[in-house]
Formats: structure tokens, C-alpha cells, sequence
């Protein structure tokens, strides 16, 4: 609690369950909240990106800012779809009176901040307006000692924190680029999720393991029940079954999926802002040069899916041979699964196309 003046501050940490509502929401998040009973008072500083109602275009080009915005906890709550829960905060006056101070400037700077879901997060942003309420108040801040999780790539670490969300971590590695697998980020900047930013400062007796749910909401605590692996399982059968029939409709299904995630690749490779979206592995099997090539694919196919092939293998060695920069092991077992679908369908197509059927329709 702090004493301005006679009124009483009441911090507090407010926490959001995961949920599946939106593939940003499957980690969770974090906000404080401020509470003066004499006044009446009662605000949410949340540090967010600008809405992406109407506006997934302007995000997908990285245009969207991120900032510090005010809000009565009321409306706070009403916009959350998730359980919330709220931890009380112990920190001294003078500190909490220099995290205001810190918050109100960041506030008053606006959405002045490049959307970065990696070194933008709210949790990351909380934590950081912590530590430099501590230099400002000149109280030092004694940390537990570093967990396991910091020695971790940012692709492993969102593998751990979206169990019960896999879709979400599909979606954020398959935007991200290489830069998600290095390990040697500094630890301070890997405080990305709310269950790291609570052991943070649980560690830090600023907040104890205790909390009260101030409002019941959606929670993805319990195992997607369609999960990646699933449907990147039924696309290898498809595949399969492709490879040994040619059906059409399969042929349709593959080609219009690979065009899709084709474009998505190339937009964000090319023309996106959106940052750590550079050269993704998912362009060797989704991108349109196949497409582009369709034509002649009799004498590209078989090659194409040998490609795919050794690139498989390169993703089951690269733990022994680059420890460093290798994905998550369930991310690698979906990239394996959905290369290995892609590639027996480019075997499949190799197949058929030397078939007389496919020929006279050629």
C-alpha cells in the first residue's frame, strides 16, 4: 500500500487464463491494478498492442503499435474474455510511488512502440517497468536464482507456455523466423509469459503464491482436443492415400493449402515489417515455386520431394550438430509430419503425371 497524501494505493497483479478465443491470447496475460478506497478509484494499467478488430491486414504488415493504456478496472474486466486472477503485491511505498512514476511516463508516451510480440510482451514490459521503478527508487530488488526456462530459445519457451494451446504455438513459429531459436538471449529479455513474470516475482516476495478469481471467464487448461499433430497426421494419410490413387479432390486440397501458406510465407519474407519474420523453414515445403512450375512438375516432383526428404533428416540432426538454434521438439515433429505430408504428395504427383490418364489430361 501506498500513502499519497493520506489516500491509500492498493497495487495488485492481475493474471488471464490461456484461452483458444484468439492465437495471441494462448499464453495467457498480465496487468496491475490500482485501487484507492478513499477515492474511490479503481484502474488497470495494461500494456497491449493496438486491437486488431478490422485490422489483421495492418498487423500481418507489422504496422500496429504497442503502448501502455488506462482503464477503469471494470471495463478492464468486462473486455477480458478469460478467468482473471489478481495476486496482491507487498512492495514498499517508495517503490510502489516510483513504479507510478515509471507507469504514468510510460503512459503518457502512448502506443509509441513497433508491435513486437517477442521483446514487446506484457509480461516483459511489467517486469522491465519493475526493475526500473527499483533504479528509480534506488531500492535493489533481490531475484530468486534463474530457472531452467532461461536457458531456453524463445521457440521453447512457447512450446512450454501454450501446452494447452498448441494451435497458438503453430501460429506464432510459423510467423516467426530463425532469430526464435537462439539461446543465448540475454535472461532478463526471456520474462515473456505470466507464469514467468509470477516466479519472477514470487521469487522477489513482491507477490505471494495466493490469488482470488475476480472474474470467471474462458480457460484452455485442458488438451486441445484437435491438435496439430492430429490434423498433420490425417494430412500424411492423405497424402498417402494421393500417392497410391491420384484422386483429385486430394490433389485440389494440397495444392490450394501449399498456394496459401505459400503466399503467407512470401508476404511476410518480403514485403512484412512485422518483426522476427524473416526465412522460415516452413518456405521449403510451402512456397509457390510449384505452383509457378506446375507445368513441368513430371520433372521437378521426385527431385522436390528428395529435397524435402533430406531436409527432414537435417531437422531430426540439428540438436547434435547446432544445439543452439534447433526448434522444439513437438514443433520439430510437426514440421517433420507436414514436410513428410507435402513430400509424399510430390511423389504422388511425380506418379501420376507419368500416367497415361494424367498425360492426355495434361
Amino acid at each position: 500500500m501506498l500513502h499519497f497524501l493520506l489516500y491509500i494505493i492498493i497495487p495488485s497483479l492481475l493474471m488471464s487464463e490461456p484461452t483458444d478465443e484468439h492465437f495471441y491470447s494462448g499464453y495467457g496475460h498480465a496487468a496491475l491494478r490500482f485501487q484507492c478506497p478513499e477515492l474511490e478509484t479503481d484502474f488497470v494499467y495494461d500494456y497491449a498492442g493496438e486491437r486488431m478488430d478490422n485490422r489483421f491486414p495492418a498487423f500481418m504488415a507489422g504496422r500496429l503499435k504497442m503502448g501502455l493504456e488506462v482503464m477503469e478496472t471494470e471495463a478492464y474486466l468486462a473486455r477480458e474474455v478469460a478467468e482473471v486472477h489478481e495476486y496482491s503485491m507487498t512492495i514498499s511505498d517508495t517503490l510502489l510511488y516510483a513504479l507510478c512514476t515509471v507507469l504514468d511516463s510510460a503512459y503518457r508516451a502512448g502506443f509509441n512502440r513497433k508491435y513486437n510480440p517477442v521483446t514487446g510482451s506484457c509480461c516483459l514490459m511489467l517486469y522491465r517497468y519493475m526493475n526500473e521503478a527499483s533504479r528509480l527508487a534506488n531500492i535493489p530488488i533481490r531475484y530468486g536464482p534463474w530457472t531452467e526456462d532461461y536457458d531456453m530459445s524463445i521457440r521453447e519457451l512457447s512450446a512450454k507456455y501454450s501446452t494447452h494451446c498448441p494451435w497458438t504455438d503453430v501460429m506464432y513459429n510459423t510467423l516467426g523466423d530463425a532469430s526464435l531459436s537462439n539461446r543465448n538471449l540475454s535472461k532478463p529479455r526471456k520474462v515473456l509469459y505470466p507464469e514467468q513474470l509470477l516466479e519472477r516475482w514470487q521469487s522477489a516476495s513482491i507477490i505471494t503464491n495466493q490469488y482470488s478469481v475476480i472474474k470467471a471467464g474462458l480457460s484452455s487448461r485442458e488438451p486441445s482436443t484437435c491438435s496439430p499433430f492430429l490434423v498433420a497426421g490425417i494430412l500424411v494419410a492423405l497424402a498417402a492415400l494421393f500417392m497410391f490413387t491420384g484422386w483429385k479432390p486430394i490433389q485440389v486440397l494440397f495444392l490450394v493449402l501449399i498456394g496459401a501458406m505459400g503466399l503467407l510465407q512470401t508476404y511476410l519474407l518480403c514485403f512484412s515489417q512485422l518483426p522476427h519474420t524473416g526465412w522460415n523453414c516452413l518456405l521449403l515445403p510451402f512456397n509457390l515455386l510449384p505452383l509457378i512450375f506446375w507445368r513441368w512438375r513430371r520433372y521437378w516432383s521426385l527431385p522436390y520431394a528428395a529435397a524435402l526428404a533430406i531436409v527432414i533428416l537435417y531437422v531430426n540432426l540439428q540438436p547434435i550438430f547446432s544445439p543452439q538454434s534447433s526448434m522444439s521438439s513437438p514443433l520439430s515433429l510437426f514440421y517433420i509430419l507436414v514436410s513428410s505430408a507435402i513430400g509424399l504428395f510430390y511423389i504422388g504427383v511425380f506418379i501420376h503425371s507419368k500416367s497415361p490418364i494424367s498425360n492426355k489430361d495434361r
